[in-house]
Formats: C-alpha cells, sequence, structure tokens
C-alpha cells in the first residue's frame, strides 16, 4: 500500500468533523480502495474517498463510481445507490479465510448486484488477489 497515498488521504479525512466511528470506517475504506488499486490497476487515481459512501476514481479522465463493501456488511444493506451518470463498479472486499466464491457469488445474485452495477468484484484483501465477476 502507498504509503503516501494514504497518510494524504488520513490527513484530508482528519480535518473534517467525523465521529470516531466514521473516520474508523473512513480509514478502513481508503485502506481497502488503496490495496484495490495496486492489485487492479495501479494507473487508477484516487479522486475522492472522504465525502461520500462511495470512492470516485479515474483514469484518462474517465470517472468512476467505486461501492467498497465488506461481505459481511452487504447483508445487511438493503440499498445500493449509485449514480447512473458515471460508470459504476462494485468491490466486495472478502477478508474472511473460510469464504468461499461460490458462496460470495451467491451472495451477489441474491442482491442482484450485477444487474445494478457496470462491473463487479471479489477483492481478498489479504491475499490481494482480485476476481472480476462481470
Amino acid at each position: 500500500m502507498s504509503v503516501k497515498n494514504f497518510n494524504f488521504w488520513v490527513n484530508k479525512l482528519n480535518l473534517l468533523n467525523f465521529s470516531a466511528t466514521e473516520k474508523e470506517d473512513k480509514i478502513i475504506q481508503i485502506t481497502d480502495l488503496i490495496r484495490f488499486i495496486q492489485c487492479y490497476d495501479p494507473t487508477l487515481e484516487i479522486v475522492d474517498c472522504i465525502h461520500h459512501d462511495f470512492c470516485i476514481i479515474e483514469k484518462n479522465e474517465h470517472i468512476k463510481e467505486v461501492k467498497l463493501m465488506d461481505i459481511s456488511n452487504l447483508k445487511n444493506n438493503e440499498t445500493i445507490s449509485i449514480n447512473r451518470n458515471k460508470e459504476s463498479w462494485f468491490v466486495l472486499v472478502n477478508d474472511k479465510l473460510d469464504t468461499t466464491l461460490k458462496s460470495i457469488l451467491k451472495t451477489i445474485e441474491e442482491h442482484n448486484i450485477s444487474k445494478i452495477y457496470d462491473k463487479v468484484f471479489v477483492f481478498n484483501f489479504f491475499q490481494s488477489s482480485i476476481h472480476e465477476i462481470k
């Protein structure tokens, strides 16, 4: 993970008025996004990962919205919102070693994620592996 990039976003986060829990959630989101970018395409640039419940990235001036979600939170999340004006990606972050890809795919199907997002990924944080589902 790029420590410089991580520190930049955490410093920006510390300038804002978030609760301790909100800061913790944002730091996890920043960490997941930076690691995902390193594994998927290091040329992607972070535009914003603080001001929304999704992240904004770009490559060659093409903006994409990225929703990162831990697999355990997906089961509790009823609504998954996106902006249809931009390409949207969904990254399901799997940090559980005992979760099989088959059960993850079933969860994605149950929540109609492939129908909502332009691209869908399963990202294993600890193994630094990415499965592009759509």
